[in-house]
C-alpha cells in the first residue's frame, strides 16, 4: 500500500500548532487505558478519533468508559483532569444514556450529540439544545446530526432535519437551509457546520451536484432578549419592546446611568433633570420644564450630597451653605482690618478718621449681636479708635 508523502506532514502541522514543536518531536502520551482521574479507572473503549476536541490552550476533552471503585462500567467526558459529565446525569430534564462528539470552546463549555430515551438531541453541559421530535424557529426536527459546533459566545450550530428540507441550526433557529438561494445558485444540500466567534462556515451542494463552501452569520444576542446585538438599543440588559422614551438610541432598560430623576429623558436632554417629568411639559417654552418652575422657577435641581445639578452643563456641582458664606465674609472682615492696620503704620495715629472708626465698631457689634467672635484685627483697631478719642 502506498502511503502519500501529505499525510504524516499534515499530522506534524496540526501537532505543532496545537502542542508546540518540542511535543511533535518528541510524542508523549497525554491519556491511555488505565490511567486514573478523577478517581475514574479508565478502561476500553477510550476516545475514537471523532471523539474528542481540544481547544487554544491545549485543554483536552474525550470521551471514555471508566469504572469506579470496583462499579461500572460507565462512560464520560474527560479533561486530563477531571470527569465533566457521565451517564445517568440530567441535562434538561433529560437522563443521558449515551454521547459522543464533543465540541470544546475556550470558554470550559462542551455541546455534544447526546441519546436519552433513545430520543437523540444536541446538548451542552447544562442544557439541552434541540432533540428529535422537538421544535425549533417551528420547525419540528425529524433527525439531528451528531457533530455539533460550538463557539466561545456559547452559539450551538448543528445540522438538522424537518418536514420538506433540512438545513444549519443553532440554539435561536433555522439560519441556512435547502432552497435558499446565493449568488444565483438553489442550495439543495448542506453539510456540517462549523462555527466561530460571529460567524460558521458549512458544504453545500448545487443542483448541478457541484459543492461549494458558503459562510454565514451568526447574530450575537447576548441579553438574551431575541434582538441581535448589533442592532440592539440595550445590549447587555434584555428588552424586547426597544422601547427609547428620549429617542436617544439608547433603551429605557439602559437609561439608569444617565437618568438621575428616572424619566426614562437622560440628562443631557430633560427639561427638567432633577424631578421625573415623562411628559416633558413646557408651558412658557423656556427649556425649563414646568414641574423645576414650580419648585420657585429655578433651573438648579439638588442632586444629593451637598451638590447641585447644572442644568446647562449637566454636572452637579457643589451647593453654597450659609456657613460658607459666613467663612467668606469673616475672611473678608479680616482682610479690610488688615487693610486699615497697614494704613494706619503708615500713615500714623490718625490713619483712621472718625468714619472709619464707627464702621470698625459696626462691624464689632454686628458679629458680637450675631453671637460670633469678632476678628482680631478689627478688635486691635477699634482699641486703636478708642485710644484716638474717635469712639468711646
Amino acid at each position: 500500500m502506498r502511503v502519500s508523502w501529505a499525510v504524516p506532514v499534515i499530522v506534524s502541522i496540526l501537532l505543532v500548532s496545537v502542542f508546540g514543536s518540542a511535543f511533535a518531536a518528541h510524542p508523549v502520551f497525554l491519556v491511555q487505558e488505565g490511567d486514573t482521574i478523577d478517581d475514574k479507572f479508565l478502561i476500553t473503549g477510550l476516545a475514537d478519533h471523532d471523539e474528542f476536541s481540544i481547544d487554544n490552550s491545549g485543554e483536552l476533552v474525550f470521551r471514555a468508559d471508566y469504572t469506579e471503585v470496583g462499579v461500572g462500567p460507565f462512560s464520560g467526558f474527560f479533561t486530563l483532569n477531571s470527569l465533566l459529565i457521565k451517564t445517568t446525569d440530567a441535562i434538561g430534564g433529560r437522563t443521558l444514556s449515551h454521547f459522543i462528539n464533543p465540541s470544546l470552546n475556550n470558554n470550559g463549555n462542551v455541546a455534544f450529540y447526546g441519546i436519552s430515551n433513545s430520543i437523540p438531541g444536541i446538548y451542552t453541559l447544562d442544557s439541552l439544545i434541540a432533540e428529535e421530535g422537538g421544535e425549533l424557529d417551528n420547525k419540528v426536527l425529524t433527525l439531528v446530526i451528531a457533530f455539533p459546533s460550538l463557539n466561545d459566545n456559547g452559539d450551538v450550530a448543528f445540522h438538522g432535519f424537518y418536514s420538506g428540507g433540512n438545513g444549519v441550526f443553532t440554539q435561536d433557529g433555522l439560519f441556512l437551509e435547502t432552497g435558499n438561494v446565493i449568488d444565483g445558485k438553489t442550495l439543495v444540500g448542506i453539510g456540517l457546520p462549523s462555527i466561530i466567534n460571529n460567524f460558521g462556515v458549512v458544504m453545500v451542494e448545487y443542483p448541478d451536484s457541484s459543492r461549494g463552501i458558503v459562510k454565514f452569520s451568526i447574530p450575537s444576542d447576548v441579553d438574551g432578549d431575541g434582538i441581535d446585538g448589533a442592532i440592539d438599543n440595550c445590549p447587555d440588559i434584555a428588552n424586547l419592546d426597544q422601547v427609547d422614551t428620549d429617542e436617544d438610541g439608547v433603551g429605557d432598560a439602559c437609561n439608569d446611568a444617565d437618568d438621575i430623576d428616572g424619566d426614562e429623558y437622560s440628562n443631557a436632554l430633560d427639561n427638567c433633570p432633577g424631578i421625573s417629568n415623562p411628559d416633558q411639559t413646557d408651558s412658557n417654552g423656556n427649556g425649563v420644564g414646568d414641574v423645576c418652575e414650580g419648585t420657585g422657577g429655578s433651573s438648579e435641581i439638588s442632586c444629593g450630597d451637598g451638590t447641585t445639578l447644572n442644568e446647562t452643563t449637566n454636572v452637579c456641582e457643589a451647593d453654597v451653605t450659609q456657613n460658607d458664606l459666613n467663612l467668606l465674609q469673616n475672611i473678608i472682615d479680616g482682610l479690610n482690618a488688615l487693610i486699615a492696620e497697614l494704613e494706619a503704620l503708615l500713615g500714623g495715629e490718625d490713619a483712621f478718621t472718625e468714619d472709619e472708626c464707627l464702621k470698625f465698631q459696626e462691624l464689632a457689634d454686628k458679629r458680637i449681636a450675631n453671637g460670633k467672635d469678632v476678628p482680631r484685627g478689627i478688635d486691635q483697631n477699634v482699641q486703636t479708635c478708642i485710644e484716638l478719642g474717635h469712639l468711646p
